[in-house]
């Protein structure tokens, strides 16, 4: 049963990391960014973005085109960019309020967080990281 169990586990998160993800990031790409704001889509990243881009990896975005400064992103920094522009996200989003969608995209990185880990789900596991991320 436990084996069954950590299997669905590690499909759930290839789903996430291989589809849901890159998904998402071309979503933000093609139908927020250029799609309303064209050229000018440096200017709806979140300024937090662009200073731990440039502190952790020394990235300057002015310098980059926009597939390759997406590939730089954590799976949280997508979740600040659609919340930035919450209201061009409608047809992905849906009728969805703001604050669930950040409810849940937080506890989708968390347990990306802890499948990276590979610490074993544990509900207390998953508190300890919460509490840390606070």
């Amino acid at each position: 049963m436990f084996y069954e169990m950590e299997n669905l586990r590690k499909i759930g998160f290839d789903i996430l990391i291989n589809h849901f993800e890159p998904f998402l990031r071309r979503y933000i790409i093609n139908e927020v960014l250029v799609k309303n704001f064209g050229t000018n889509w440096r200017d709806n990243i979140p300024k937090k973005i662009i200073e731990c881009l440039g502190n952790r990896r020394n990235i300057e975005i002015l310098a980059m085109e926009i597939d390759a400064f997406f590939e730089e992103l954590l799976f949280s920094d997508l979740k600040d960019i659609i919340n930035r522009n919450y209201a061009y996200c409608e047809e992905l989003i849906g009728g969805l309020v703001q604050e669930l969608f950040i409810q849940l995209m937080n506890e989708l990185n968390l347990k990306l967080n802890l499948f990276f880990l590979q610490v074993p789900y544990d509900p207390y596991a998953l508190q300890e990281l919460v509490y840390l991320h606070l």
